[in-house]
Formats: structure tokens, sequence, C-alpha cells
């Protein structure tokens, strides 16, 4: 009798979770009432077992020329999921999880045969509010057929693209423009919470150094965001704040909040 792998996601330790517009597809192995830590288990070996090797990389939406690539850091990632599904037997899906800053890895054992791959990337718990959110996700543009043993996907592995919120600033004393080194400022706090949610993202820039910022992303499916933003002082304390708005994620673009003025 022939022995086929047989791999189950173990998940533990309850935390908050925010998925956005996810595709159930991808998390029928993946999503449940307590989720943080990933193990496989029941993962046998045989001359049929098969695993694959894929890489990912991470862009803004706008960079569709793929000419600046972020880190996981920049876009405050954690973790990649992803998802085999046999096609001879779609109720069970394989799903492994890896460290974002690997950039690339290989899946557990599964059977020889063909799979569609679905790709999730899921942001930093303490960026996200301790919620597990799901930051950008894809399908993989084809079949793969896995043959017994190791198979190289890497090159055919498509990009992550996220969204993010866009600003500038500018300070202002009695209507003079002024710095804020000048205004004793030290930094200037992006944060918005997306519609449906009360988890709050948050962004700081340096303003001595740079009039210019680009949020943490927007989880993935989110259709508002309701932004806030705050010049603070060395020691963190705001200075003074904007109120801010609710404005809607655009489908295929960043928010862009054009220049947003601080008057002391």
């Amino acid at each position: 009798m022939r022995r086929t792998s047989s791999c189950t996601i173990v998940w533990s330790k309850e935390v908050p979770i925010l998925f956005i517009g996810s595709r159930q597809s991808h998390f029928s192995g993946l999503v449940a009432s307590t989720i943080a830590a990933v193990a496989l288990s029941g993962c046998g070996s045989s001359s049929n077992d098969a695993s694959a090797s894929f890489q990912w990389s991470i862009y803004d939406i706008e960079d569709t020329a793929q000419k600046s690539p972020l880190s996981c850091s920049e876009v405050g990632a954690s973790q990649v999921a992803v998802t085999l599904t046999n096609q001879a037997s779609p109720q069970n899906p394989f799903t492994n999880l890896f460290s974002c800053s690997l950039m690339q890895a290989s899946t557990s054992s599964v059977p020889a045969g063909d799979y569609t791959v679905g790709f999730d990337l899921y942001g930093d718990l303490t960026t996200y509010g301790n919620s597990i959110t799901l930051l950008a996700s894809f399908d993989g543009s084809s079949t793969y057929h896995l043959y017994a043993g190791t198979n190289d996907y890497r090159s055919a592995t498509p990009p992550f693209y996220v969204q993010s919120i866009l600003v500038d600033w500018a300070v202002y004393s009695q209507g003079v423009p002024t710095t804020c080194a000048a205004m004793g400022a030290q930094y200037v706090d992006l944060e918005y919470t997306v519609g449906g949610s009360s988890t709050q993202i948050a962004s700081r820039f340096d303003c001595t150094v740079a009039s210019a910022g680009t949020s943490f992303p927007i989880p993935f499916g989110a259709k508002s965001v309701q932004w806030q933003l705050f010049l603070v002082d060395p020691s963190g304390q705001a200075i003074v704040s904007l109120p801010g708005a609710t404005v809607a994620v655009p489908n295929k673009a960043d928010i862009n909040l054009g220049t947003q003025s601080f008057s002391m």
C-alpha cells in the first residue's frame, strides 16, 4: 500500500482576528477561532511526496514597474501563508506559514499532483494592534504541477502589492512658513482606523529630516479609513493635531492626502 503525506495545520493561543475582505478559498486551511502559532503534524513521507519552493516580493500598488521593492519591516509585515490546493481533493488544502523576512521558502511535503496556490501577506501584530491582519493576497496565475521531489517555482511567483496613505506636511507659525525644529517638534504621527474596526494603525515620521511620509499598508479589502495627523515633540506629546476625515480606499491606488498644514 502506498503511503501519502497528510499535513494538518494546528493553531494555538487566542488572538483577535482582522480578516478584511479576505477570500475564503485562501483560508479554509488557515482561519480558526484561535490563531498565533503554526505547526505541521502528521506529515509522513513516501516516494510520491512533493514540495514546492516559492519566493515573494512586495511593492506599492502604484509601483507597477516594480522599481522600488519594499522590505517586510517597511510594510509592517510578519508572515506569509502559502496554501496548496490539490485539484484532486480541493476540500483539503495544505497551508504553510513562513516568516516574511525569509523572502523565499519551501513547503512541507504533499502528494504529487496538480495544485493551485494562494499567497497571503500578514501584518506584524504590534503594528496592527495585536490583530491577525491581512495586508495583501493573490492566487497563482496557473495550475502548478508538483512532481515527486522538490519543485522550484521561485521565478514564477508574482509579487504582493500593498496600499498605503501618502501625506505631505507644512508647518506655519502665525501664518509664516517655518520648520519642525524651530517649533520644538520632532515627529509627525499619522494614525488611521479602517471602517468597521477600532484597531488604530500608526506611523511616525521624523519631520526634522522629511516633509512627507507613507503609512503602513491599509488592510486588504478595506473600503474606507479615518485618519488623523499629529505634530509631536521629542517626548511624544502632541503639539498640534489635525482632525482628519473618513476617506474611501481607491481600487488600485494609494490614498493621497496632499499637503496638510500645521498652524501654531
